[in-house]
């Protein structure tokens, strides 16, 4: 880990290449002083990415459980919120409106066939 840059109220730090902070999966952490002349967050030391879970990137379920916040849901329950059912239920959202819109569309198609079919046979009438 290296300092990148430091100001009077905040610094910046960059791990190694391939590493990065294990409570975020970030490589960059730019930490700010506060009014008690404490940085605002921890600065841990840097880990090989690979050790971190999936992708590379910590979720922030295992950032909450690393910080004492804790949902009624475990994280694989959670996972399983974001990952799997709400993109189902906006896929589902979308299908629904787009048979709305098909719907309408083919009812003013039908109504304006009909009517030029009724123009055209008044027109062979005459």
């Amino acid at each position: 880990m290296r300092l990148v840059r430091r100001t009077e109220h905040r610094v910046k730090y960059v791990c190694d290449p391939l590493h990065v902070f294990p409570d975020t999966g970030e490589s960059v952490r730019e930490l700010i002083c506060t009014a008690k002349h404490t940085w605002n967050r921890p600065l841990p030391a840097c880990i090989e990415k690979r050790a971190t879970e999936g992708s590379g990137l910590v979720s922030h379920y295992e950032q909450k459980r690393r910080y004492g916040d804790t949902d009624n849901m475990s994280d694989k329950q959670a996972d399983t919120v974001y990952d799997i059912l709400i993109p189902s239920l906006i896929i589902a959202g979308l299908f629904v409106v787009n048979g709305i819109v098909f719907a309408v569309i083919m009812r003013y198609r039908n109504k304006r066939k009909q009517r030029l079919d009724l123009e055209s046979k008044e027109l062979a009438e005459l």
